[in-house]
């Protein structure tokens, strides 16, 4: 999605199974599920998030709930 089509979403959907390499030092960078567990998750979306603090981000809440029985 460009940037300014991002900018204006006001819902993101995606796909079951998304996946995605892991951005953790030491890890294999093997894609892996990216919301493997049910739960609350915090997306933070911004320029040079890998850094220091930056205030120009922003974050939203999701929610992924369990497999339906």
């Amino acid at each position: 999605m460009p940037s300014e089509a991002f900018k204006e979403a006001r819902t993101l959907k995606l796909p079951p199974g998304v996946r995605a390499p892991p951005q953790v030092y030491g890890r294999d960078t093997i894609p892996e599920p990216v919301f493997a567990t049910p739960g609350k998750y915090v997306i933070r979306v911004g320029e040079n998030l890998e850094g220091d603090y930056n205030p120009k981000s922003d974050a939203c809440n999701l929610t992924v709930a369990g497999a339906p029985k």
